[in-house]
């Protein structure tokens, strides 16, 4: 890996000691490595770190001390408001589970600067989700944003709350990404039977295996690499050092639903960069085809690990990238060519409608249309 890839990594990872982050924020903050690489999101959990380890660097402080701060205050914000619509839906007898890194980080009772995010995520049963939608409409001044595949699985709402604007996803899928099928994640009666209390908080969450299988396939759905970027890496860095992971577990879920390669590469990154303990005997386990792998490796060190919100690849190479991380083909076949029968479930699909001309536009969609969320 690029060396400066492990300085960043060094410096936002949960394992690094001391001696090794010191060196690295050195090179980062003497060299201006954060600007140059425009990796701003970062800086909250560098002087997190920073913090951690006890070490007052005054020149960084002043540089991003009014970064820090407004990144805080819209956290903290943020936070109260996902307490303000939990207790509305509890009020209603409607549950939500916390995906992702906002469970993450009660998970690892981390300073909330600690733990940027840009949304905060939500599972929800589908039966409840229309519910829930008309309930939060309730309250306050909000907007909605549709999306190509909200009519039935999940919607976002963005709501106006001391001073901001604040975006939660409610989701009956725990990934729901575009490019991945349904039959790569665990369906909502697993999800819900196995749900747990994070320790020390009110709220709930998924099982350990099954929020770090979905953690490393949300860093798959954004290409390991596209916006927020290097930081999607923390996730898993979090989970394996602070949760109480049963590998055995875990490995079986990999093979279930067919999603060795997404995490296979996700596990991979989270090692070379962070320096995350992941034992051998996982990555034996999954292990993928070593020419499927040079190539995705290749692909993601000529986009760029680093600079997110650059365009990272054109459209014919964002196809091949994306078809390479399913395990097989004829998976990649089932979740591009649908039936008639699913487009009615999931997308709402008229009897009239044409289904070939509906995937000619869906694939159009998934080609053009490269959305993060």
């Amino acid at each position: 890996m690029n060396d400066i890839e492990k300085i960043f990594g060094t410096c936002i990872s949960q394992s690094s000691e001391r001696g090794d982050f010191e060196k690295c924020f050195k090179i980062i903050n003497d060299n201006n490595l954060i600007e140059q690489y425009n990796e701003i999101d970062l800086v909250p959990i560098i002087y997190g770190r920073l913090q951690y380890f006890d070490i007052v660097h005054h020149d960084f402080e002043e540089k991003y001390m009014k970064v820090i701060q407004n990144e805080e205050t819209r956290l903290s914000s943020l936070h109260r408001c996902a307490k303000r619509i939990i207790n509305i839906l509890q009020e209603n007898n409607i549950s939500v589970l916390y995906l992702k890194n906002s469970a993450i980080g009660k998970i690892a009772n981390l300073n909330l600067i600690e733990n940027p995010m840009g949304d905060i995520d939500f599972l929800i049963r589908k039966e409840c989700l229309e519910s829930a939608r008309e309930i939060i409409a309730e309250y306050g001044e909000i907007m909605y944003d549709h999306q190509f595949n909200d009519k039935i699985d999940e919607f976002e709402v963005r709501f106006r709350f001391e001073k901001f604007v604040h975006r939660f996803e409610f989701q009956t899928r725990p990934v729901s990404g575009r490019w991945l099928s349904e039959e790569q994640e665990p369906s909502g009666e697993m999800l819900w039977s196995t749900k747990r209390k994070i320790s020390k908080a009110k709220e709930y969450t998924l099982s350990p295996e099954i929020l770090l299988l979905t953690v490393c396939l949300h860093t798959a759905k954004h290409s390991f690499i596209r916006s927020p970027g290097f930081r999607l890496h923390t996730d898993v860095d979090r989970l394996v050092r602070y949760d109480e992971i049963d590998w055995n577990v875990f490995v079986t879920l990999v093979a279930k639903f067919n999603v060795r390669t997404p995490v296979y590469i996700s596990l991979f990154l989270s090692k070379e960069f962070l320096g995350t303990q992941i034992p051998n005997h996982v990555f034996a386990s999954i292990s993928i085809n070593r020419l499927k792998f040079s190539y995705l490796m290749h692909s993601l060190k000529k986009a760029g690990f680093v600079n997110p919100k650059n365009k990272k690849w054109n459209n014919f190479s964002y196809i091949i990238f994306n078809a390479m991380l399913y395990d097989n083909f004829n998976i990649l076949i089932k979740h591009i060519f649908i039936n008639r029968e699913k487009a009615k479930q999931k997308y709402d699909l008229n009897e009239n409608q044409s289904i070939m001309i509906f995937n000619i536009k869906r694939i159009l969609n998934l080609t053009f249309n490269r959305r993060n969320h």
